[in-house]
């Protein structure tokens, strides 16, 4: 109950603390916004050594806490991102029987990972708390269902 009061002071930006703005220096942050789209993967690869010998890292390495460095890419997109399907794998290919089993999709969504599921074989349970979501997945796997059952008897032509 007391933490309760005080996040929800904090979370609204009162805090009555004071700011100690000489507190011991731990990490130094530096990061590189390209002008143009990078598509080299060399580029990327050489720009964190540029960095690392930048400005601000002589002072660190001096202090105790800068014996080690650490250079990590994150954000960096090297080429367009690309989407295709790739399908689902029925296993991992290592010869051994089929186990029966449940998928769980703790966030179901459209369902595609349920219907997925029916597809081979398995049951499946999907959570999705958005109710117009787990109405879109329930008509999508019902329509499934009959597409299945069609296929698999499939009506004789009457004469």
């Amino acid at each position: 109950k007391v933490n309760g009061r005080r996040f929800h002071r904090l979370c609204r930006g009162l805090d009555d603390r004071p700011v100690l703005p000489d507190r011991e220096r731990k990490s130094l942050g530096k990061e590189i916004t390209f002008e143009a789209d990078v598509m080299d993967r060399r580029v990327v690869e050489r720009t964190p050594m540029k960095v690392r010998e930048g400005p601000g890292r002589k002072e660190l390495k001096n202090s105790a806490i800068g014996s080690s460095t650490r250079t990590a890419i994150t954000g960096t997109m090297i080429a367009p991102p690309t989407s295709r399907t790739v399908g689902w794998e029925p296993g991992c290919g290592c010869g051994a029987d089929v186990m029966p089993c449940t998928v769980l999709d703790p966030f179901c969504g459209s369902g595609t990972t349920l219907v997925a599921a029916r597809r081979l074989a398995c049951h499946a349970v999907g959570i999705e708390l958005n109710p117009e979501y787990a109405r879109i997945a329930h008509d999508r796997i019902r329509k499934d269902i009959s597409f299945q059952l069609r296929a698999a008897f499939p009506q004789k032509s009457r004469r």
